[in-house]
């Protein structure tokens, strides 16, 4: 086995928010380590092709919400800079829901790949618009931009 991420396996002290990324990356290097010892009730529980397929949405959500964290972040960075950041971006997770809602997935980069030669399910699709309705309405953008709050 050829492992881009050396010791990742059982290694918990892994620094970012980008863990997921890795596993994503290495989840057939994955199935083949739980095999080799023996783990097969974990090995049953990552095959799945549906767990895959949610791994690779999770993938991407975070990739787009570490994205916008750091675009807010660093130095001489305030709210009059990045006005139109949040904004923006609830601009997207109504349009990926929309576009999820009809079976498009281009906009998830891992997830589009993972559904090659699949079909987006009736189950996974209800499950990513229901989370990209909760991660809008979750945000706490009323109360950061109240003129926000009139334009939707």
């Amino acid at each position: 086995m050829e492992w881009d991420h050396e010791a990742l396996l059982f290694h918990m002290n892994v620094r970012g928010l980008s863990k997921e990324n890795m596993l994503y990356e290495l989840r057939e290097e994955v199935v083949i380590f739980l095999d080799s010892q023996q783990k097969a009730d974990l090995h049953n529980k990552f095959q799945p092709e549906c767990l895959q397929k949610t791994l690779a949405y999770l993938v991407d959500i975070f990739e787009a919400l570490n994205a916008v964290n750091l675009k807010l972040q660093g130095k001489n960075i305030n709210i009059i800079i990045h006005h139109d950041t949040i904004p923006a971006f609830m601009a997207k997770l109504h349009l990926w829901k929309c576009r999820i809602q009809q079976r498009n997935t281009a906009s998830f980069r891992n997830l589009d790949s993972t559904l090659a030669h699949i079909n987006l399910d009736s189950e996974l699709k209800k499950q990513i618009v229901t989370h990209l309705s909760y991660l809008k309405l979750e945000s706490r953008i009323h109360q950061i931009l109240p003129r926000y709050r009139q334009q939707t």
